[in-house]
């Protein structure tokens, strides 16, 4: 540890916001995603009222995705794309800035995809194209559905969806309570669960217990 590091610790410590991030983001640059993420996650714990914890919420995910896409056991990499899965919907959830949300939105519906939870992923796209339907992420989002639908087994379960990705959001909102913003929201839910409850109990035995990684 150089005498920089040293002394940013210890102004961490006494409680400065600016020098917690600062380490979060040296680890990071170095790799090291586990040391990030806690570092990360101490910030939201300890200052969630600051001007930054949605950005340290949205790296915290980062660095959750980053661990599982370096894990080879499925069931490990699973639970720490939950894990990055709620860091980024906590985001999406509290910002409120539209690019941000937009962004944070579709990295959850992205790792969804990448969970193979295709079904989630397009309930959660629906609720996506019904609040944001402009967001600058939303092409993004449309090509990662299309994708979710071409790998879903059950033909009858894929949602029309037009050759040049262009989601029709009448058809993609058909299961919903007529586009009601509220029914999809509470549909999105009861399909996933929470992730202190469903996924908390899938992946919690798999996941390390050291540090941040605690689900």
């Amino acid at each position: 540890m150089t005498e920089a590091e040293r002394w940013y610790r210890k102004s961490a410590e006494r409680g400065s916001q600016m020098s917690q991030i600062w380490i979060a983001q040296t680890l990071y640059r170095r790799k090291d995603f586990r040391g990030a993420a806690e570092q990360y996650e101490n910030f939201v714990r300890r200052f969630p009222e600051s001007g930054k914890v949605d950005r340290c919420r949205f790296m915290a995910g980062a660095c959750f995705a980053k661990l599982a896409d370096n894990t080879a056991d499925k069931m490990v990499r699973d639970g720490y794309y939950a894990k990055a899965v709620q860091f980024f919907e906590e985001a999406y959830e509290h910002t409120r800035e539209s690019k941000f949300k937009s962004q944070c939105g579709y990295w959850v519906a992205d790792l969804l995809l990448r969970m193979e939870m295709y079904e989630e992923m397009n309930l959660w796209s629906a609720l996506l194209l019904l609040e944001l339907p402009d967001g600058e992420w939303m092409n993004r989002l449309l090509y990662s559905v299309k994708i979710a639908q071409e790998m879903t087994i059950d033909k009858e379960e894929k949602l029309p969806i037009r050759i040049n990705g262009d989601v029709c959001v009448s058809n993609l909102l058909a299961r919903s309570a007529a586009g009601d913003k509220n029914a999809m929201r509470a549909k999105v839910l009861t399909r996933r669960g929470t992730f202190n409850g469903v996924f908390g109990k899938k992946f919690g035995d798999v996941l390390p217990t050291d540090g941040a990684m605690r689900v």
